[in-house]
């Protein structure tokens, strides 16, 4: 992970937060600064892919599925991966 200008981190988890200012970089935004964190949240929230809750923990698998899935327009046809959780299958079908 790219952690700071100059700084190269591949031993740490990648957060929550860190994988929302992929996502917003992704759809254009500028996220940068020290408030990264902050903007790449509020630009989840805003555009209801995430509640933004726990930005600073790591993300798992089925949180990383369920932000990707939310990101692509939560496509009908989309194929359960094996290993997802229950749980995270009722959360994406009941999510709107």
């Amino acid at each position: 992970l790219g952690t700071g200008a100059d700084a190269f981190s591949p031993a740490l988890p990648m957060t929550r937060g860190m994988f929302l200012t992929v996502l917003a970089r992704t759809a254009g935004e500028t996220i940068d600064g020290d408030d990264w964190q902050a903007r790449a949240v509020a630009w989840a929230t805003a555009n209801s892919v995430s509640d933004g809750s726990s930005p600073g923990s790591p993300i798992t698998r089925e949180q990383l599925v369920t932000l990707l899935w939310r990101v692509c327009g939560k496509p009908a046809d989309w194929q359960w991966y094996p290993q997802v959780e229950e749980y995270e299958r009722k959360v994406l079908v009941n999510r709107t």
